[in-house]
């Protein structure tokens, strides 16, 4: 017999606050956060022989009915499941808030870093007008972007269904028919007769005639190119993007109405009125396309194949080249997808730590190509995320592989995550960028979490190395500096880190060994930038930073890039 939930919730507290055992309960209102010392306690109402597994692993204790759970480094779902004898596994989530961040700070970074991927994303692979509109809107969430731009294509597409209905193109074709004799009512070239069956006519001159004649008729036809692009439009490409942009504002609704429940903000209440609007608009709209679709004179026109051309009935009709005009806005904008919902959650739901690593990585590559594009750099190259189908893109970060390429014509520049750099004893017969760390554990490479390598016709000339770690020493009031292991770890990799050459030959004379690395620093969550002797530095990078401090990192990261030759 299944225990019901109301019971369930009263077996056991966490710091003496009950925990709820609801699928749609993450219950924030324990306010657990990472690092804290949390007691699990059973309550009077459990049953016997309880064990708890949290996150797949049971929890151990030295005095059965109280548990202590310390979750470490790890803001977000934690899954908590109680087991006893006979009964099936109840299972509740907590939500673990940060402990160096607030919540709110924590969303907002989420946020970002979404932000950050697009544009990173959209800076090589879109047009100028494109990433002007990204900007313009780039405080509204993904799917309201989406929305407000499909909404004003689906609202001009209105007037022009309209206006095409009216006088739609179509074509003249003629067809072979097959008339009985008594059909033909005056006999040109076009009549031809089937040989067969005949008539016979004693008292005519033409005695014996053909029962069957066959001739050509005329007949128009909406069965055109233009016509097919339209419907292929409709049933292909709008209603599915509006489909896909309801799923994104269903979820991000739900993520919202999360928010709200605990905190009430004025902002979250608005994105809630927002959304609502839009998925009731989208499924609106996607129920227009069909019934535009079923029109008298695309009913019977035929599925489109081949590849888009722009004919001159497309570029001078009046009609149909504004629809031509929203087909190709439709290409530019809305044509392919972008999705960092999936690696975005998977990050939150693991380590804060991570996140807060990617985010911080992301923030400096952001001002590191900005910075290089005001020098004169362009992008060649940009496979920082995965393209997992035509025109879909789902982010997950490209590691040990360049992830974006940039060169003025005399440097090339690769970004490269989670470079791995081999022991230079395992570098044979080449030149390569190699680690002089001998008897040291990992076979001797190392992976820093992010690089930014130069090179000079296919040499390598220099290096910058960037490490993200969330943590700091509390120096003082109010100062938070990086950690000394932290910097005596970048000290390490500008020491180790080489470009070992190939001349020839064979033995040690074969190679000439160069320092290579220009400068080391850490991205951390202080407020203390500091850059120290041989280029060791460490970056604060912070949720909600003041003008100030950005500029003062964007200087600091402008002449890092100066000392690796690459901007003046």
């Amino acid at each position: 017999m299944a225990t019901p939930i109301s019971g369930v919730n009263r077996w056991l507290t966490i710091n003496q606050k009950p925990l709820r055992f609801h699928p749609e309960d993450e219950n924030e209102g324990l306010a657990i956060r990472e690092f804290s010392t949390n007691y699990i306690r059973l309550t009077n109402e459990a049953p016997a022989q309880v064990t708890i597994v949290i996150d797949g692993e049971e929890l151990q204790t030295a005095r059965y009915g109280i548990w202590q759970w310390k979750p470490g480094g790890y803001a977000g779902l934690y899954r908590i499941e109680v087991l006893s004898p006979g009964l099936p596994t109840k299972t509740a989530l907590v939500r673990v808030f940060p402990h160096k961040l607030t919540q709110h700070h924590y969303e907002q970074m989420q946020d970002e870093l979404s932000k950050l991927a697009l544009d990173l994303l959209y800076s090589l692979d879109s047009p100028a007008i494109e990433r002007t509109t990204l900007a313009q809107k780039r405080y509204e969430p993904s799917p309201l972007q989406e929305y407000y731009i499909i909404q004003q294509i689906v609202k001009r597409m209105c007037q022009v269904i309209a206006d095409i209905r009216r006088d739609p193109h179509y074509t003249l074709h003629t067809q072979q028919i097959r008339l009985q004799l008594h059909e033909i009512t005056y006999f040109s070239h076009d009549i031809h007769p089937v040989p067969g069956e005949h008539i016979v006519f004693p008292q005519s001159p033409y005695p014996i005639l053909p029962s069957y004649w066959s001739g050509e008729q005329s007949y128009h036809t909406y069965d055109t190119y233009e016509n097919r692009l339209l419907k292929h439009f409709l049933l292909k490409q709008l209603s599915p993007r509006l489909d896909h942009i309801q799923e994104s504002a269903q979820k991000e609704l739900l993520r919202v109405e999360s928010r709200y429940k605990y905190y009430h903000n004025p902002e979250d209440k608005r994105k809630k009125q927002k959304l609502q609007q839009a998925i009731a608009e989208c499924q609106r709209m996607k129920l227009q396309c069909v019934h535009w679709a079923s029109e008298p004179f695309l009913r019977t026109v035929s599925s489109f194949t081949g590849i888009n051309k722009a004919t001159q009935m497309l570029l001078k009709h009046p009609l149909y080249n504004r629809f031509y005009q929203l087909y190709l806005k439709f290409q530019t904008h809305l044509k392919k997808t972008y999705s960092t919902d999936k690696y975005v959650t998977e990050i939150s739901l693991r380590k804060v730590s991570e996140l807060y690593e990617m985010w911080s990585i992301f923030t400096a590559t952001r001002i590191l190509v900005d910075e290089l594009k005001q020098a004169g750099y362009h992008m060649i190259s940009n496979a920082t995320f995965y393209e997992v189908e035509t025109d879909y893109f789902e982010f997950d970060v490209r590691k040990n592989t360049p992830a974006i390429i940039m060169t003025d014509g005399t440097y090339t520049v690769q970004f490269i995550y989670e470079p791995v750099y081999p022991n230079k004893a395992v570098v044979h017969h080449r030149s390569a960028l190699a680690v002089d760390a001998p008897n040291v554990p990992n076979k001797g490479h190392r992976t820093p979490d992010f690089a930014v390598e130069v090179y000079q016709n296919d040499i390598p000339h220099s290096v910058l190395i960037f490490d993200a770690k969330y943590r700091y020493e509390k120096q003082g009031r109010g100062q938070f500096a990086p950690k000394s292991e932290d910097l005596e770890r970048m000290s390490h990799y500008k020491d180790v880190i080489i470009y070992r050459k190939y001349t020839g030959g064979t033995g040690t004379k074969a190679y000439k060994d160069y320092d290579i690395v220009t400068s080391a620093c850490i991205l951390y969550p202080g407020n203390h930038l500091y850059i120290g002797r041989k280029y060791i530095g460490a970056l604060p990078f912070f949720v909600g930073m003041s003008p100030q401090r950005i500029q003062a990192v964007r200087q600091a990261l402008h002449d890092l890039l100066a000392l690796a030759d690459l901007i003046q």
